[in-house]
């Protein structure tokens, strides 16, 4: 095993403003939301996503733990989080933000340096440098380095553990199942001791609540999810290209961006029964695989 090195941190500064609309943006009114006419499972058309009223503008990453952890990621990377029905700015830039269902939020900046938020509103710097992080609960957290390293973080010891393969993105569950996406757009699962290739699909883009809920875009700009009965990953929500980012929380809570930096949200039960197993269980072919993907 290998551990990433320690840094020193200094934590960048927050911007000195932010528009006034975003301190008091509400976006509990579902009846003011504009509806977007998007595909379900087979195909089908129906108004089940939303344009979230009030949102702030140029929004690049939603990160949700459920209903009450919603936090965003701004195009100039600032942050905001869904407070009471309100958007309320968060000191601090970073460049991704990870919310578990717990609440426990991770963050990375643009320098790869790595945070874990404390209330009330306190930046606390994790050792380690990473381009990608992902919470899944206060005791489930991955990252991916710039050399896309995967590691786990012991939070006894606060050290992160590398472990085998290469990949650009990672994401995990609050139950711990970890999945990673290479440069291939190539998903696998983590199964304890190695990775797991997820059959039928090409990713761009993962959400994973836990082992039995899981959502990505495809590379067309679909949102999908895994159907253990089919083994497949029909389309949830996206009927054209476009869709940049999706997350989904605890209790149904569903949230999208798409390439206008719009915030869209979905009611719940939209995805038609998400569950149904770990994809690749079963005799699925891949077993023990290594998101290598044709790393240069």
């Amino acid at each position: 095993f290998f551990f990433l090195f320690i840094f020193s941190f200094t934590f960048v500064a927050p911007r000195p403003e932010l528009p006034d609309h975003s301190k008091h943006a509400r976006a509990d009114d579902v009846s003011t939301m504009q509806a977007t006419t998007m595909s379900v499972g087979g195909g089908g058309q129906a108004p089940i996503a939303f344009q979230v009223p009030n949102a702030p503008p140029g929004i690049k990453q939603v990160a949700v733990g459920s209903a009450s952890h919603v936090w965003v990621v701004k195009q100039d990377d600032t942050l905001m989080r869904l407070v009471n029905g309100a958007w309320q700015p968060v000191m601090g830039l970073a460049s991704k933000v990870s919310v578990g269902a717990d609440g426990t939020v991770y963050a990375v900046n643009a320098q790869q340096m790595v945070f874990k938020f404390q209330e009330p509103g306190q930046w606390v710097p994790v050792p380690g440098a990473l381009v990608d992080v992902a919470c899944g609960s206060a005791q489930h957290v991955w990252g991916v380095n710039a050399q896309q390293e995967i590691f786990q973080l012991n939070v006894a010891s606060g050290q992160w553990t590398k472990v085998s393969g290469a990949a650009s993105q990672v994401a995990c569950g609050s139950d711990g199942k970890a999945y990673v996406i290479n440069v291939n757009n190539d998903a696998y699962w983590w199964n304890g001791g190695g990775w797991t290739q997820v059959p039928g699909v090409k990713l761009k883009a993962l959400s994973v609540l836990n082992g039995n809920s899981v959502l990505g875009i495809d590379t067309t700009g679909n949102v999908v999810r895994f159907d253990g009965a089919t083994q497949q990953w029909p389309p949830v929500v996206g009927s054209a290209p476009g869709l940049t980012c999706v997350a989904h929380g605890a209790g149904q809570v569903y949230y999208a961006v798409n390439a206008a930096g719009q915030l869209l949200t979905a009611q719940p039960g939209f995805g038609g029964g998400m569950g149904g197993g770990m994809p690749g269980m079963g005799g699925m072919p891949g077993a023990g695989g290594m998101p290598g993907g044709g790393m240069p």
